[in-house]
């Protein structure tokens, strides 16, 4: 899960830095806001908001679904087509962990350029309508007038004065509740939050004047409104507001309460000001933001199928195939409802529900006609829907397999070859002292031929001089993660920091003639019956580690020769499979012929066995013996050439431990 969740944070960044990214999101936004100056040939200004708001939502959904496409031939496709090795602090990630931290990684882009399209789209409704709406209101000075919603015919059965002596306010109870509605959509949409007017006028007929007295807030209460409204103060100085001299009577205060008899209740122009803003903020924008969520779940179903076929087929067949998906998606429910009917015979039912159960419901979570019409999207709708796409998703991406494995088979002798010697080495690590020490070990044995099983570079301080030495030997080699970091054919992102330097020194030290020998390396190489590979045979351009009797089953299942030399992992181990899976760490063994064996080889350059000498193997097919040698060279000078360069002394302080 770490790891996963590494690649999905590096996916992520990876992502953001891509000018596809910020171009495609930013015509989005641009397309939104402007088609708030644009007419969309309707005379009618709420017809045009729906539009603007069923549109808005659209563009970002369809802006997801082209970054997902994009982004997973930019960051799947070309990372596996340019071999990426995917190491996290040197340790092995697996395909499935891969595939899982890129869709994820994908998935937060669109997520972050959807929360950025829904974020303009909130601004652009603001500014067409909310924002004009609250101007006209606002610019008028009148309190009282005939609100949206009309006024309310209703009787006055009691009035409670507050205080009773000195009344400042009353309470006012009807002989009818005030009005509400049972959905938060609509109490939002007529009236402020509770359902009842916040703000407003009571108004009745006294003394043969119409009076009105200001609503300050109102209430329902056991099947009755109620009322709570502020007191004209005859008591107060209307020019200071300070109390006169002369208190009047209580029967003078009371005489200014509302009578009991019929009245009227209307809303206040400041009070619509408070319902617009009320209702914009929280109900229309949480609204557009949920329609933006439901967006990326319909893209996560795109990005698992576009994810799914990125390392297998070109970008336009991945793009033209996810969209014939995604328009299925939209109808898939439609198509269902009209085969499965009972007019239809029993097997074109079926066949709707097997076509249902295959193609993902798309239209589930299409809401832009509810954030258009300002209907409810509850949270429960968006957590099904959100489980639902993200289940579907999940159980319809395989594990892709990379489209080339870049595996070339060498020549092969015709018939029957005579025996062989063989002497295998590898991970020289740019460690000339080593290598030279092995080379000169293995003369005494006399091999028929010299292979190396890659990571020829790396960490060391004399690269080219050991790529001169293993061409002037004529070694078969194979490609290892270290040389092709050094020419720039993996991503050095993950590895650790003292490898990374190393390989963006040793990057700027080669000759372009000797970058274009490691590139031409193959991952792996067949050798009469000797198959040579960096790291795995069943994910040769992953570099993963075989550490495990199961990790190396995997392989066994691809080997085609009797024995298999690699290295990666820099610790001399023998895994032997007959029937199960074993492994010995016993430096010679016996070859039997009737199973497959796997060999890592130790490492020239760099040992992690806890022993410093270098290690070389010898493999001798007419005795059928395999033996891992171990040879001291000269640390010191390897070591003292590494500080000399500038490269991080650990790097030369682990020679001299072996680790």
């Amino acid at each position: 899960m770490r790891k996963s969740l590494v690649i999905a944070a590096h996916t992520a960044h990876q992502a953001l830095r891509q000018p596809l990214f910020w171009i495609l999101t930013s015509c989005f936004a641009a397309m939104i806001w402007a088609s708030q100056f644009f007419t969309m040939f309707t005379l009618d200004d709420r017809l045009e908001g729906y539009l603007l708001r069923e549109m808005g939502t659209s563009s970002i959904a369809l802006c997801g679904a082209l970054l997902a496409v994009l982004l997973s031939w930019l960051v799947i496709t070309r990372d596996m087509d340019r071999l990426v090795a995917l190491t996290v602090l040197s340790k092995p990630v697996s395909r499935p962990q891969f595939l899982a931290g890129k869709f994820a990684g994908i998935l937060a882009a669109v997520a972050f350029s959807s929360a950025l399209l829904a974020g303009v789209l909130v601004a652009t409704v603001w500014q067409k309508e909310t924002s004009r709406n609250i101007e006209e209101y606002a610019d008028i000075e009148e309190l009282a007038h005939r609100g949206p919603q009309g006024e309310l015919g209703a009787t006055v059965t009691a009035v409670e004065p507050v205080p009773p002596d000195r009344p400042f306010r009353a309470v006012v109870t009807l002989s009818r509740a005030l009005p509400e509605s049972d959905t938060v959509s609509d109490r939002l949409a007529a009236r402020p939050p509770g359902g009842t007017f916040a703000l407003g006028q009571l108004s009745i007929w006294k003394d043969n004047t119409l009076r009105n007295w200001l609503i300050l807030r109102s209430w329902n209460e056991g099947g009755l409104g109620r009322l709570e409204v502020s007191i004209p103060q005859p008591w107060l100085d209307r020019m200071s507001g300070a109390p006169l001299e002369d208190i009047i009577s209580p029967d003078e205060a009371v005489a200014a309460l509302p009578p009991v008899g019929d009245a009227r209740v209307a809303s206040s122009r400041h009070g619509a000001v408070q319902r617009t803003w009320a209702r914009f903020w929280s109900f229309e924008a949480p609204q557009i933001f949920k329609g933006a969520l439901l967006a990326v779940v319909r893209v996560a179903i795109l990005l698992a199928f576009a994810a799914s076929l990125a390392p297998h087929v070109p970008l336009v067949v991945n793009g033209a195939a996810s969209f014939v998906l995604f328009l299925v998606g939209h109808v898939s429910n439609y198509a269902f409802l009209s085969l499965d009917t009972a007019s239809q015979p029993a097997w074109i039912r079926w066949a709707g529900r097997i076509f249902y159960a295959i193609f993902p419901n798309l239209e589930n979570s299409r809401v832009e006609s509810l954030v258009a019409a300002g209907r409810e999207i509850s949270l429960s709708y968006v957590c099904w829907s959100a489980g639902y796409g993200f289940a579907y998703g999940r159980s319809s991406s395989p594990r892709a397999r990379p489209f080339s494995r870049a595996r070339r088979s060498a020549e092969r002798r015709g018939g029957e070859h005579s025996s062989m010697k063989y002497g295998i080495l590898g991970d020289i690590h740019a460690n000339l002292e080593a290598l030279e020490a092995v080379l000169a070990a293995m003369e005494k044995h006399k091999p028929d031929k010299l292979m190396c099983v890659g990571d020829v570079v790396g960490y060391g301080a004399d690269p080219s001089a050991c790529i001169a030495r293993i061409r002037e030997i004529g070694a078969t080699t194979v490609a290892g993660n270290h040389d092709y970091a050094t020419i720039d054919k993996i991503n050095v992102d993950f590895f650790n920091s003292y490898a990374r330097e190393a390989a963006l020194w040793t990057r700027r030290m080669l000759t372009k003639e000797e970058k274009g020998w490691l590139a031409s390396l193959p991952l792996v190489e067949l050798i009469d019956d000797c198959t040579l590979v960096h790291a795995t045979l069943h994910s040769p351009e992953l570099f993963e580690y075989i550490q495990t009797s199961y990790d190396a089953h995997l392989s066994f299942e691809q080997m085609t020769t009797h024995i298999c030399f690699l290295g990666h992992s820099h610790v001399p181990v023998t895994f032997i499979q007959k029937r199960s899976v074993s492994f010995t760490m016993e430096p010679k063994i016996t070859v039997d012929p009737n199973a497959k064996t796997i060999v890592n080889v130790g490492s020239v350059g760099q040992p992690r066995d806890e022993n410093p000498d270098a290690a070389y193997a010898i493999y001798d097919e007419a005795t059928r013996t395999m033996e891992i040698t171990r040879i001291p060279y000269d640390i010191e000078k390897a070591a003292g050439k590494i500080v000399k360069a500038g490269l991080p002394e650990i790097l030369a302080e682990r020679l001299r431990y072996g680790r």
